[in-house]
């Protein structure tokens, strides 16, 4: 279940505060926990920054909440399906929650928790067709460190891998999907 930040974080220094992100993928459940050191891995650790295990810690906090069930990073909630869905099912659930389909903005952010998920999510990545470019449900393009492998080169929708790569698939293939939003 989601703890919220505490609203007593402003009042410590940026030193004091330690923000950390712990995933139990077993049950796909993530957990943020925010504020008081007291509630975190030792400092050797968060300052490390390393994946302990099933565990990615970072240093640093950072502002917002997120619904009850979603997961907290860089600012951002995300919502890790467990219902498989065609791309275009996927963005409507996602739309129902106000949110929309994962956007990757760069290759950092697939090297944060995007790196510990276990399955194929739906990203909002898609063309409308072979010759065209690939597009984020914004309208905005694909950045130049990330590329799509065209694994099914008819497939004009896009999931994430577990290699943490993009691959196109057809839009009507049922997979899992991750939903983000501005946390608040």
């Amino acid at each position: 279940s989601y703890v919220p930040p505490s609203t007593h974080s402003e009042n410590l220094s940026l030193s004091q505060q330690t923000c950390s992100l712990l995933t139990d993928l077993g049950d796909i459940e993530l957990v943020a926990f925010f504020g008081f050191p007291s509630t975190f891995p030792s400092p050797d650790l968060a300052s490390s920054g390393k994946d302990l295990g099933r565990s990615f810690v970072r240093p640093g906090c950072y502002s917002g909440s997120c619904p009850e069930n979603w997961a907290w990073n860089r600012g951002n909630c995300y919502y890790i399906s467990t219902e498989a869905k065609t791309w275009l099912e996927s963005q409507t659930a996602c739309r129902s929650m106000n949110s929309s389909l994962l956007k990757i903005e760069d290759r950092e952010e697939l090297q944060d928790f995007l790196k510990l998920l276990k399955s194929f999510y739906w990203t909002g990545l898609s063309r409308r067709g072979p010759d065209e470019p690939w597009l984020w449900l914004d309208g905005s393009g694909l950045s130049h460190d990330l590329s799509v492998q065209n694994v099914f080169p008819w497939g004009n929708c896009v999931f994430y891998r577990l290699e943490g790569e993009f691959t196109s698939e057809n839009c009507t293939y049922s997979t899992l999907y991750i939903c983000e939003l501005r946390a608040t």
